[in-house]
């Protein structure tokens, strides 16, 4: 249990301390287990009232609504950012001129509370000058007091700062919070009520999030059989002011492991909620353990910004969001930007001006940004980043799918997800350590903190299936295709993919098949036919014949007449490829044998498929390696040169057993693979 710092009787505690007066809130959506309180909440035991079906109504007066809140037990009153004090004592201040020295500008603030009565408030002789903490890729400069200011001293400082015509804009650098408590330690696939009952799997045969990374903005990642090679090198944001704050006691770095937490220090257990929050999006999937993530495949890209106790600045979090788009944050950029960002996390109040620049950098690249709603049944409208334009702000539904007593709610919220209630939590990837990292196991939470990852794992799917959708194509798609009664719509992942994924090739080639991009490709050119039937056989065996027709294409169906008496005696002048099997011989791509026969339904085998394209690229000089590459080709055999540029070309790369079986058959659908390479 984590309980709020306590008001201190000094106007502005000292901020190092673990129970100093913090700022308005963004609490992470993660609801408490039933028995346990949070900020001071007290504990229930009846449930909130329910619609007479028995499904939560959405659409309750506010004191009724609010009345279910408080008599839940699974609604956590700390995720009501408005009980916790808004003390905090970082501003981000965005200025006409960034390029200005840090000195300037840290004495232009110092006047500004100087002139806002700050020292004269406090007792102090002068107001003191604060600490440029870091600076965000958009010029916006996050500025710290030695001490917190109170929500009304910021107030005042902010209004005699945007009066000056050298500051653009001035907001306080809030807090994020978590709290965290584990259920059962149960990894079983038939837990998980939302990705069964929403049928996930039936859009696993469409798309499974290969090629798409989700952003983890939250407390780091812990290490997890579940998760392992599902991770991109993230980056931990976590500025470390005070001295204590990022807990792993280094600052912003390359490492963003989640250090769980020390309660001698902060007062606080780890929670590892940003552990959790990836495995719903995007665990390993038919590994032989525990449990499945939405995108099976994708990759999940760790960024951490919360500290001591979850709690994380919003300038951190904006820098976060801003790292993961592609942004060059404190000199460095990710190798590549994520496809999907997802925070579950919120505050009360307005969207601020960091929050949402770094939202539209975002989305301004065609990265969708997945947030929770938040967990005090309200209306959304006032709870950032739900409330920010350009996010998919995500509600959370019980077993049944209808909204849960504590998800907020109203139009902001775009669509529901399972998010699991005290009774019937959701499941994922979690670590037994309550201070350092232990042992990876298993449990369950629940919250919309829970549900959001179940949409950005959507959104993967979604963006595997059609690169092309914008953040906002996919907003709608999402909303269009959710089932449910108005205002508790959920989710439909296999109905949301099915909507935006292209038509496959042929019947008989599902968008999974692992050659389904290469037989698009070579479908739409012309280079391999289907049949009538609206087939294309993947695993038929390429003959001889089709060969020639398919070589004849790839040249372009040139300009050719073939001569009216055959070269061959099996292969009659009314054959349906006698044009493109004797073009292929006039141009020395495939020849016959002495005994005058092409043998037209012979299968082409692997080494000769080599030599044929070999032959089409205009036998280009080329040296073959003295030391075959491969354990079942040796100098001298045939088509040892033609393999090995057919390999220098990355057209073929052989088995993993390092053989290249020149005697196999080429089927149809590799056929399709090593011309889409030669091309591209």
């Amino acid at each position: 249990m984590r309980s709020a710092p306590p008001p201190s009787n000094r106007r502005r505690p000292k901020a190092p301390l673990a129970t100093s007066a913090l700022a308005m809130v963004l609490t992470l959506l993660l609801a408490p287990a039933a028995g346990t309180t949070a900020a001071g909440a007290t504990e229930q035991s009846e449930p909130g009232p329910t619609s007479p079906d028995g499904t939560g109504t959405e659409d309750q007066a506010p004191a009724a609504a609010q009345a279910a809140a408080d008599a839940a037990t699974d609604v956590p009153a700390v995720a009501d950012p408005g009980e916790v004090p808004e003390e905090t004592p970082r501003l981000m201040v965005k200025f006409t001129e960034p390029s200005d020295e840090q000195g300037s500008k840290e004495a232009l603030v110092a006047e500004a509370a100087a002139s806002a009565g700050v020292a004269d408030e406090a007792g102090l002789a002068e107001a003191e000058t604060p600490t440029t903490v870091n600076t965000l890729d958009d010029g916006t400069d996050v500025l710290a007091f030695d001490e917190a200011l109170t929500a009304e001293e910021q107030a005042d400082v902010i209004h005699e700062l945007e009066a000056d015509p050298r500051v653009e804009y001035a907001e306080p650098d809030r807090l994020a919070v978590a709290s965290a408590t584990p259920a059962t330690n149960d990894p079983l696939l038939n837990q998980q009520f939302g990705l069964l009952g929403r049928n996930v799997p039936a859009a696993w045969s469409t798309s499974t999030g290969a090629g798409q990374t989700v952003a983890v903005i939250d407390t780091g990642l812990a290490s997890h059989p579940d998760l392992r090679g599902k991770t991109v090198p993230g980056r931990d944001m976590v500025s470390n002011w005070p001295d204590t704050f990022a807990i792993d006691g280094d600052g912003r770095d390359a490492d963003p492991s989640d250090p769980g937490d020390r309660p001698g220090v902060s007062g606080c257990s780890a929670t590892w909620h940003g552990t959790h929050v990836a495995g719903i999006a995007a665990a390993g999937t038919n590994n032989g353990i525990g449990m499945a993530g939405v995108a099976r495949d994708a990759k999940i890209m760790p960024v951490r910004v919360l500290g001591f106790c979850t709690y994380g600045y919003e300038s951190d979090i904006a820098a976060g969001i801003r790292w993961a788009a592609g942004a060059t944050i404190d000199g460095t950029t990710a190798a590549a930007p994520a496809t999907v960002i997802n925070m579950s996390l919120n505050l009360e109040g307005r969207c601020s001006a960091t929050m949402q620049g770094a939202i539209d950098y975002a989305t301004n690249r065609s990265i969708p940004v997945v947030v929770s709603a938040g967990n005090a049944n309200k209306d959304a409208a006032n709870y950032p980043p739900a409330n920010c334009t350009n996010v998919i702000a995500v509600g959370a539904a019980d077993q049944n799918g209808a909204r849960t007593v504590y998800s907020n709610w109203g139009p902001a919220v775009d669509v529901l997800a399972p998010g699991g209630t005290s009774t019937v939590p959701v499941i994922s990837t979690m670590n037994s350590g309550s201070t350092t990292y232990a042992t990876a196991n298993y449990g369950h939470k629940y919250g919309t903190s829970m549900a959001a990852p179940f949409v950005a794992g959507t959104v993967a799917l979604m963006k595997q299936a059609d690169p092309s959708l914008t953040p906002a194509q996919i907003e709608s798609t999402l909303k269009s295709t959710s089932t449910g009664q108005l205002g508790s719509r959920q989710v439909a992942p296999a109905r949301a993919v099915a909507s935006v994924a292209p038509e496959p090739p042929f019947r008989d080639v599902s968008l999974s098949n692992q050659f389904a991009t290469e037989i698009s490709w070579v479908k739409d050119r012309g280079y391999l036919k289907g049949w009538p039937d609206g087939t294309f056989r993947p695993l038929t065996k390429i003959d001889r014949d089709a060969m020639a027709a398919v070589a004849y294409r790839m040249k372009g169906s040139p300009a050719f007449t073939p001569p009216k008496t055959s070269p061959y005696k099996d292969v009659p002048t009314t054959h349906q490829f006698y044009k493109e099997i004797t073009w292929a011989r006039s141009n020395g791509i495939l020849t016959g044998w002495p005994d005058g026969t092409f043998r037209p339904q012979n299968d082409i085998t692997r080494d000769a498929t080599a030599a044929i394209f070999y032959l089409m690229a205009g036998s280009p000089a080329y040296t073959a390696p003295s030391t075959s590459r491969f354990t079942d080709l040796h100098p001298g055999q045939q088509f040892y040169k033609e393999v090995h540029w057919l390999a220098s070309r990355g057209i073929t790369t052989g088995w993993p057993d390092g053989t290249f079986r020149p005697l196999n058959t080429t089927n149809r659908d590799a056929m399709a693979a090593f011309i889409y390479r030669y091309y591209n």
